[in-house]
């Protein structure tokens, strides 16, 4: 039998509550991903990295974070892991330039070693012990947690910035600039409401997990090669959008940008080409013709949380939000018939008003409305009023309710014809009218697909789409 091991680190959550800049938290992120790049440098010398892929010359500097909080090995024979771990530890704290005893005190190496005749099961029970020793505590001294928190505030002569870049300084614009990338790339926009707005958006990939324990022995690490590749692209694309990727280890992302970017291209655009590039993991997944426990084919998609606030929004609730949305919402199995594939979003606006929606891309009728709704420019009081007569007519809204397709299109156009009853009837309004009786006809079908009758949901996705289609196309008042 074959011995496995896995590293796991922290204390990420943490560290990132310390950051009120997006260079602070592009900081934070760089850290612990030198960290556990250091710690699998010194661990690999002596036994076979699993996962993650370790990139050699030929990637590149990405400058962004692409090692991920856990690492997994395996050896013919026992090892001395606290040895080769507290050599990591002194690299690590060479590279960043503080005391050893610091490092020691503040990071936390959880380590737990098994034996087992495959690399899935081993992958499997090593995540679920990793998983139990997250919960315990690790205490550091209050003059460590100060001398860290000057670490990440550091404005320019970083270690890290050498070891990212090359260079002693990092121009990470503030995110009042990065809210309005798209002003200074185009002068003939005029400025919008959401030119005072940022997004976070955190990433992550729908069954990875399960797949990486049901792949074929010894193609763990070819799948996380690919996934490696893949965290490059991804920055590439977000560079160029005008966002700023802070972390993109393989299915895991994390990054700000701005409402609109470069292209004028809003942040569902940089979303979509984000999961366009996905795709060439999920065909690699699926060639490998993996399944379950019951035989049912394994396939992997990416789900997404974005957070919209206003730019002196705290960073660290900001962020918060956004996992809130990913995990909470867009992965939860309980919603969007347990797909998940999803977006969830939620934009907290300066006033204090919130609004957030949800879909899983896999329904695409609904992905298509939606984003039809969201390229479509209409007048700011014809898309307030339907919002308005839809979110206060829930009651009559319910009794629309038919899995007959035919009946709920024939109670759809009554109730626009005798309750929303707008009487500008322009082709640009006709045009309007009919996009949101396909979006509320797609969310009806999306309730009976899913089996349930939650209409209050059905209505508030309604009113959070139409909302933001009219936040992204700058039709609200500036505050």
């Amino acid at each position: 039998m074959k011995q496995y091991t896995a590293i796991n680190i922290g204390p990420i959550s943490h560290t990132f509550s310390m950051a009120r800049k997006p260079r602070e938290f592009w900081l934070a992120s760089y850290l612990f991903s030198h960290f556990m790049k250091c710690l699998i440098n010194a661990i690999s010398e002596k036994v076979e990295i699993m996962s993650p892929y370790v990139p050699n010359e030929e990637l590149g500097r990405v400058g962004v974070g692409l090692f991920p909080d856990r690492a997994f090995f395996k050896s013919t024979d026992d090892i001395d892991i606290d040895a080769l771990i507290k050599s990591g530890v002194f690299q690590f704290s060479k590279d960043i330039q503080q005391p050893v005893e610091t490092v020691q005190d503040y990071f936390n190496v959880m380590s737990v070693s098994i034996s087992t005749d495959s690399d899935n099961k081993a992958i499997k029970e090593l995540n679920e012990y990793l998983n139990y020793l997250e919960l315990t505590n690790h205490a550091h001294s209050s003059q460590t947690a100060e001398r860290m928190q000057t670490f990440i505030t550091k404005t320019d002569h970083s270690p890290l910035f050498e070891i990212a870049f090359g260079n002693q300084t990092f121009n990470i614009g503030s995110l009042e600039e990065i809210a309005t990338t798209e002003l200074n790339f185009n002068k003939k926009v005029s400025r919008k409401s959401y030119h005072d707005y940022i997004c976070i958006v955190q990433a992550d990939g729908d069954n990875m997990g399960k797949v990486v324990t049901h792949l074929p022995e010894n193609t763990i690490y070819q799948i996380s090669e690919k996934l490696m590749k893949f965290g490059k692209e991804v920055c590439e694309l977000i560079t160029d959008f005008g966002g700023l990727p802070i972390y993109a280890g393989g299915d895991d992302l994390l990054f700000i940008a701005p409402v609109c970017g470069n292209q004028s291209n809003s942040i569902f655009h940089l979303i979509s080409s984000i999961d366009h590039a996905y795709r060439n993991i999920a065909n690699e997944v699926s060639k490998l013709n993996i399944k379950d426990e019951q035989g049912l084919p394994i396939h992997t998609s990416m789900s997404y949380g974005l957070s919209i606030t206003y730019y002196k929004y705290p960073l660290y609730e900001a962020w918060k939000i956004a996992g809130n949305q990913l995990f909470g919402i867009a992965k939860d199995k309980e919603r969007h018939g347990g797909l998940k594939n999803a977006i969830a979003w939620k934009i907290q606006k300066h006033s204090g008003s919130t609004y957030e929606g949800s879909f899983s891309k896999s329904e695409a009728g609904l992905y298509d409305a939606f984003t039809h709704i969201l390229y479509t420019l209409s007048k700011d009081r014809l898309v307030s009023a339907v919002a308005h007569k839809i979110r206060s007519n829930e009651n009559l809204l319910a009794l629309l309710n038919t899995e007959d397709n035919d009946m709920l299109a024939v109670r759809i156009k009554a109730f626009f014809d005798h309750v929303v009853d707008i009487e500008d009837k322009t082709p640009a309004t006709i045009q309007y009218i009919q996009q949101v009786k396909t979006l509320l006809m797609q969310l009806y079908q999306s309730l009976h697909e899913q089996k349930i009758k939650d209409i209050p949901a059905l209505i508030s996705c309604a009113y959070g789409m139409l909302r933001t289609a009219k936040f992204i196309n700058g039709e609200e008042e500036r505050i």
